[in-house]
């Protein structure tokens, strides 16, 4: 139904061009008029041979219009939050000796709506030439752009849901002025859109989040040394401490040796996202071999607007933070570390924000999250119920004193000694818009 309402709104972009400016047509038009003159209709045939003409005139310029037009577009912001606004600095000129009676410029968007002007209320669809479905996106009019004649406009645009907005092209389609002939022509932007829309925040009640980071507060302040974990040694230099140096050696060589220990990152708040688990399937019952799969998209949109925000918290305390989401489909797996190089709060929110889930298989790699589970000092395994899960028994041998779940739905009443909350007592916001319904993917 959705699906056929979208099609039902989309517009055309391509509009038809007349047969006469086709070869058929100009052969027909050249075949009247010397018909015409053989027969001695000299009025037709000078009526059929201006109407030939201009029929070949605006064929050849529909042919090359679009060739001399320059398209410039960038955003002003790298990213923003689903609900926010932004802006698009476009502009135009036209190189060729000819003006344009019209022009329009269109930006697609993708098949999702991310992105609506902040005028209109909903997205706008568009039927693009050589694609088969419609997509969103961003359509303007021009009328009489002269001869290298420039228009520069910002674009005002509304952020309507997470996701990450990439245009690499935009199409141009000009016109003349009677309306024989159309051109439409695909202009690469150099560089491309690119806009991140990470997800709505909402209000966290961050007291259970925090209840187990006191050690990462107090280990977020930089690397420390291991004293436990001898790497080596190395000759003493001055200024080095006394504690450091390494007696056993200086007893039985005499050389004055310091020890070198190894160097420990501090502790982290981690979250594991298992995408699997927020995917629902019904098997048909007694002689019927039906298999039906639903996703439960709005409480997984939910948990991933609840992990985006507790890491903005965490990152205000300067507490690290780290993100684990499962490969599915064509799309490998994610992992955040907070001490590789360009690593930090940023890259979680773009990858919560690049989340297109639709109820496929998943995987988990255990030397990731073994990796993950030896730095944080807080584990939170995100999942879709409180039913029986496949990461209870990693938790269990992760440490049941570190490690929470956080589920969405409530059905078998929790994970044992593992410690559970739930969506709608991180956030009571939550509570208060009722559950969704799930969406049947298959």
């Amino acid at each position: 139904m959705e699906t056929e309402k979208k099609t039902e709104q989309a517009r055309p972009l391509r509009s038809a061009n007349s047969i006469l400016t086709g070869i058929p047509g100009l052969l027909a038009l050249l075949a009247g008029f010397l018909a015409a003159n053989y027969l001695g209709a000299k009025t037709v045939g000078a009526f059929l041979l201006l109407f030939f003409l201009l029929c070949l005139a605006s064929a050849c310029w529909s042919r090359g219009v679009c060739r001399r037009i320059a398209l410039t577009a960038r955003a002003k912001t790298e990213a923003c939050y689903a609900g926010q606004t932004f802006f698009l600095e476009l502009g135009v000129r036209n190189h060729s000796f000819f003006p344009l009676v019209w022009l329009d410029v269109l930006l697609p968007a993708g098949r999702r709506e991310l992105i609506r002007r902040a005028e209109d209320e909903f997205c706008q669809w568009f039927y693009i030439p050589g694609r088969d479905q419609p997509r969103t996106g961003l359509r303007q009019r021009f009328v009489w752009l002269l001869w290298h004649q420039e228009i520069r406009w910002d674009e005002k645009m509304v952020a309507v849901r997470r996701g990450c907005l990439r245009i690499r092209r935009a199409v141009l389609q000009a016109g003349d002025g009677f309306g024989l002939s159309a051109c439409v022509s695909w202009r690469e932007l150099e560089p491309p859109i690119c806009v991140y829309i990470y997800p709505t925040p909402v209000p966290v009640r961050m007291e259970r989040f925090l209840r187990i980071t006191q050690e990462a507060v107090a280990r977020s302040r930089g690397t420390t040394e291991d004293v436990t974990l001898l790497k080596g040694s190395r000759a003493y230099e001055p200024g080095d401490p006394a504690r450091r140096i390494n007696w056993r050696l200086l007893a039985s060589s005499g050389r004055l040796s310091v020890n070198v220990y190894e160097t420990v990152q501090p502790g982290c708040a981690a979250f594991v996202l298992d995408l699997e688990s927020f995917r629902r399937i019904r098997e048909g019952s007694g002689s019927q071999q039906t298999r039906e799969v639903f996703l439960m998209d709005g409480v997984l949109e939910d948990m991933i607007s609840l992990i985006a925000s507790c890491m903005e918290e965490f990152a205000r305390r300067a507490i690290p933070v780290a993100l684990l989401i499962p490969a599915y489909d064509t799309v490998k797996q994610t992992l955040c570390l907070p001490f590789e190089d360009g690593a930090g709060l940023r890259p979680c929110l773009e990858a919560l924000s690049e989340i297109r889930y639709r109820a496929q298989d998943t995987h988990i790699g255990e030397e990731e999250l073994w990796r993950l589970g030896r730095i944080a000092t807080s584990l939170f395994f995100c999942v879709g119920t409180d039913e029986k899960n496949g990461l209870e028994e990693t938790a269990a041998q992760l440490g049941a004193g570190r490690v929470t779940f956080v589920a969405g739905r409530r059905k078998s009443g929790g994970f044992g000694e593992i410690p559970c909350m739930y969506l709608d007592e991180a956030c009571p916001a939550m509570r208060e818009r009722g559950e969704k319904e799930d969406e049947r993917v298959s």
